[in-house]
């Protein structure tokens, strides 16, 4: 940069070249400069029909958006601008060239408008196209940004698919760190669809990320960690992640900030702590402008609750609107799912049981659709009420048992009008005949039946079933 800052300003000025190649120099220290270089770039080679440059120049500005991480609404003018570029120039100039521009828009629309109505053939064609790359750091931003909108578009299939491909990425023994992590971070998301290796990804994509000092990626494992946590109900190891997480807020863009007090509202809710989540939760509402409508969707889902759970009711069906036309903006099955979700626990809770129903009717279509068995917000006890709910009603039962089983919920008998339907692991019969039910099959056993343990069971049920004292059971048997 020294010897281009030495020429006379014209120079660079009237070429194009010159100015996408200092552009291209000033992504990580200066990345509005680097946009406003592209700019004039693109005027300079649209005059001399110079499709190359002017594709190359667009890719640059849109990475540059990406990499500082401030607000996706930058996105919005060179959207607009790429509309242009594709009327004057339909034909890429070379195969190198659409797939830096591939995966340019792969990024835009993902994080700032994953309704475009092209998002899926950009999807597949800059997937398509870093396959043949030689660069494991450029595939493994790649599939990250695949994952990510196949995510946040409720197409978990597709995102697991890339799996087996982001482990080849995350071990390959000549790749940099930075390969390693981007691939790690990209299996840690896949937890949202049940994936058995995303807790070790992220963890190891965390100890990766710290020993390399590699930017952010240490916050993206560690903010996965906490959401698998606080899944499954564990609030401590949460906090403890979470903590971590506070202490790299300072380098760090709004998004991850906005991402920290949602789950530090999660984690309150976790805990039946619903003052703590409500306070949590309007700190996480002052960070919602980062431009990204899955960023919001994930911040709007655990406000929502946590304000309902505080006793703001109007403030959380103000937010609760938001979300419902923010999913359905985006046109995403998976965020219109744990919308849907909210509303029916929010309209169950108000006693308004009609509108309920219906809303539950939706979210568990939506849910067997898609397969959704996990969601931001996740709360056992909720969910066990609202899966009893769907029952009584007839809702999807076949997808409503499975998630109770899959997921382990127990039935909260207080709700159910008939606990019969709930799958119960383990039934007893008594009344007029005795059988062990196992998953919805009779017990068998491979050789004699043993008579004691079930002499044992019986008596048990028989005296109560419960606190039954040793010596009336000796007595008894």
């Amino acid at each position: 940069m020294t010897w281009l800052a030495g020429l006379p300003p014209r120079y660079v000025l009237e070429d194009p070249w010159m100015l996408l190649w200092r552009a291209g120099r000033q992504i990580a220290v200066n990345s509005p400069a680097c946009r406003d270089d592209c700019d004039k770039a693109i005027t300079l080679f649209r005059t001399r029909r110079d499709a190359a440059g002017a594709y190359l120049a667009w890719s640059t500005a849109t990475f540059s958006i990406a990499y500082e991480s401030i607000s996706a609404d930058l996105f919005d003018p060179w959207l607009a601008l790429f509309d242009t570029l594709r009327r004057e120039f339909p034909e890429f100039p070379s195969e190198e060239i659409e797939a830096r521009v591939a995966n340019s828009m792969l990024l835009a629309v993902t994080w700032r408008r994953p309704q475009h109505p092209d998002a899926e053939s950009w999807a597949e064609r800059a997937f398509e196209l870093s396959r043949g790359k030689s660069d494991v750091n450029a595939r493994a931003q790649t599939l990250f940004v695949w994952v990510m909108h196949h995510i946040q578009s409720g197409n978990f299939r597709s995102a697991v698919a890339a799996v087996p491909e982001a482990w080849q990425l995350a071990t390959a023994r000549e790749g940099p760190p930075l390969t390693a992590v981007i691939a790690r971070v990209a299996i840690a998301w896949t937890w949202l669809a049940g994936e058995k290796d995303s807790r070790r990804a992220a963890t190891e994509g965390f100890a990766l990320a710290k020993s390399a000092a590699v930017a952010n990626g240490d916050c993206e494992c560690l903010l996965n960690l906490a959401a698998m946590a606080l899944h499954d109900g564990d609030a401590d190891t949460a906090s403890g992640r979470l903590r971590e997480v506070e202490k790299r807020l300072g380098q760090s863009g709004q998004a991850y900030r906005l991402w920290y007090h949602s789950y530090v509202t999660w984690e309150a809710l976790v805990r039946n702590d619903p003052l703590k989540a409500a306070s949590a939760a309007r700190s996480t509402l002052q960070f919602m402008q980062t431009g990204r409508p899955w960023d919001e969707a994930v911040g709007l889902t655990l406000a929502t609750l946590a304000l309902h759970e505080s006793g703001a009711k109007e403030e959380a069906r103000q937010q609760l609107s938001h979300l419902l036309a923010l999913a359905e903006r985006m046109r995403s099955p998976f965020v219109e799912f744990m919308a849907r979700l909210i509303d029916a626990h929010v309209a169950f809770d108000r006693q308004h049981d009609a509108a309920a129903v219906t809303s539950l009717a939706r979210a568990m279509q939506l849910g067997h659709q898609g397969g959704y068995f996990h969601m931001h917000g996740w709360r056992s006890s909720v969910m066990a009420r609202l899966c009893a709910r769907a029952l009584d009603a007839g809702i999807e039962v076949d997808y409503v048992r499975s998630l109770i089983q899959r997921r382990r919920l127990v039935a909260d008998v207080s709700v159910s009008a008939d606990v019969e339907i709930w799958p119960w692991p383990i039934r007893v019969y008594t009344f007029g005949r005795f059988a062990v039910i196992r998953d919805d099959e009779p017990l068998t056993f491979s050789r004699k039946v043993q008579r004691r343990p079930l002499g044992l069971l019986k008596t048990l049920i028989a005296l109560g079933g419960r606190e039954v004292r040793e010596e009336r059971l000796i007595d008894a048997l």
